[in-house]
């Protein structure tokens, strides 16, 4: 992590085109990893993209209902 690029939760908001409200809605429950440096949050380009790849959509298996991942997104972003 440390050759990491990082983003500021305005940055990512634009990106996304979300409101900052959200990135740092998922900041707080965990689904993204940030650092605060004092100046205000900082999210790590390899944890952002953890996350967007996590949250594209999957073919649905038949005889399966919607699966909650955000407890598997947690455990990935984590490492």
């Amino acid at each position: 992590m440390p050759h990491d690029q990082y983003q500021a939760v305005r940055e990512v908001a634009e990106h996304l085109k979300a409101a900052e409200a959200t990135v740092s809605h998922w900041i707080e429950i965990g689904d993204l990893r940030a650092i605060n440096i004092g100046e205000g949050w900082r999210i790590p380009d390899a944890h952002l993209n953890t996350l967007l790849r996590l949250q594209q959509t999957a073919q649905r298996q038949q005889g399966f209902g919607p699966k909650n991942h955000a407890a598997e997104r947690r455990a990935k972003c984590q490492r």
